[in-house]
């Protein structure tokens, strides 16, 4: 792997593990073990490994959501726990439970009214989404009613309506057809293009080559090797592990 400028380094876990407590809470399962990852300005990194291995609770620390239980996570050189900062994060997850209750004006509106944008600016910037990721005839529906690939079009609009440098994607291809795996991809080259950073979770080996500059792999909570992803397209055609990733695709796709 190519050696990384310290000065162009954007999001910095250092020495991140992380602890959850057990169902019982009487004492704490140790998920991730010293990680130490860095994203780069207007890079792509791909993290990958089986369900499990951490990858989703790495983002969440990313994204400030989760707190490490040692080490930091620095965005511009600050905490990312810091709400500042933390606004030029673009976070797409899963869409919490609790939200689907809301039809998708009034979510959009209230994300982006929580972000503090100023509200001729978010009407502006939730119109322009609506028509990039063709959500006009769904704007006024329950997200309840929404299909897979409808929630994560809609997940990405929220993760851009405030204008981030940084998009945190988990699995955001997932649930997508053809046509707008297409234009995601196309969209995330864009992104990278006007000088943002990106780190994704996948397990779509043609995602990872066309998107990522760089892979890391993770395993049982530990980052086990990173590499540039021309290397790791090199490995892969040459090891099992093109067939394990498309056992995972014919599972979960």
């Amino acid at each position: 792997m190519k050696n990384q400028n310290d000065d162009d380094i954007i999001l910095n876990w250092q020495n991140v593990s992380y602890s959850a407590r057990s169902s019982f809470g009487t004492k704490k399962i140790p998920i991730l073990h010293n990680i130490n990852i860095q994203l780069n300005k207007s890079t792509t990194l791909a993290l990958i490994g089986s369900n499990g291995a951490g990858k989703t609770t790495t983002l969440l620390l990313g994204a400030g959501v989760l707190r490490p239980t040692c080490g930091s996570v620095f965005l511009y050189n600050t905490p990312v726990s810091d709400i500042p900062v933390k606004k030029r994060l673009g976070f797409l997850a899963e869409i919490q439970h609790s939200y689907k209750n809301l039809k998708l004006n009034e979510w959009l509106s209230m994300l982006g009214q929580l972000s503090g944008i100023e509200k001729k600016t978010l009407t502006k910037r939730i119109d322009i989404l609506i028509d990039l990721l063709e959500l006009k005839t769904l704007y006024k529906r329950g997200l309840k009613t929404f299909s897979k690939g409808q929630l994560q079009r809609a997940s990405l609009a929220q993760a851009i309506l405030h204008d981030p440098d940084v998009l945190i994607l988990d699995e955001p291809m997932s649930g997508l057809d053809s046509y707008w795996r297409y234009h995601f991809t196309s969209f995330l080259k864009y992104f990278k293009s006007k000088g943002g950073s990106i780190i994704f979770s996948s397990h779509v080996l043609t995602d990872i080559e066309e998107i990522a500059d760089y892979v890391a792999f993770i395993e049982k909570g530990t980052i086990k090797w990173k590499a540039d992803v021309s290397d790791f397209a090199k490995f892969i055609h040459h090891s099992n592990i093109r067939k394990d990733f498309k056992r995972l695709e014919s599972v979960t796709v």
